[in-house]
């Protein structure tokens, strides 16, 4: 039985989905979310991959007691802002400490989201947030810089010059020498 309404075309419209089936889309999605409730943020809805990502279960606690003596805090100011201005908040590359597969806490770096939930009348009465672990590309890109910061190290202090160009012909790096010899700036 398709779940799908047929217009007069015969063609399906909107879909008829009833509220457990969106309970069970939350729950298996694969991106970290939780939904947090009225001005003590308390955690109504945490999918397993929200609850792994943290390291502890937090459904039915308020944020403060789910996240006690950790450096959650400083996200209080920005969930008060959605809750008065109904506007989300959108972080990048936030430092938490987090658990690990062993359960030693360390930094990660998350990308996160907070929105404004609204009952079906259009009243905000929570905030749903996501989460994404961008650890792994932060520290690639952080290793990377190093790399170019050595290369550029190591080309400057040759006696020769240097100079790279794209198959075009266009200079796209020069070394110290260089750049005096030809005065370019980069």
């Amino acid at each position: 039985m398709s779940k799908f309404s047929k217009n007069k075309t015969g063609i399906s419209s909107q879909p008829k989905v009833d509220v457990h089936e969106l309970q069970s889309l939350f729950l298996q999605a694969p991106l970290p979310m939780a939904l947090l409730i009225g001005p003590d943020y308390v955690f109504a809805m945490a999918n397993p991959a929200y609850t792994n990502l943290v390291g502890r279960p937090v459904v039915g606690k308020p944020m403060r007691e789910a996240f006690a003596g950790t450096d959650f805090g400083y996200n209080f100011p920005l969930l008060e802002k959605v809750l008065q201005t109904g506007e989300s908040v959108h972080l990048k590359e936030a430092v938490l400490q987090l658990p690990n597969g062993e359960g030693i806490f360390e930094d990660r770096f998350i990308d996160m989201a907070y929105q404004p939930y609204r009952d079906p009348q259009g009243v905000q009465i929570g905030i749903i947030t996501t989460m994404h672990d961008v650890t792994e590309q932060v520290e690639a890109r952080r290793k990377a810089e190093v790399s170019e910061q050595r290369y550029r190290s190591l080309t400057d202090t040759i006696p020769q010059m240097m100079w790279t160009a794209t198959p075009d012909g266009m200079v796209n790096y020069c070394n110290e020498r260089c750049r005096r010899y030809t005065d370019r700036k980069s």
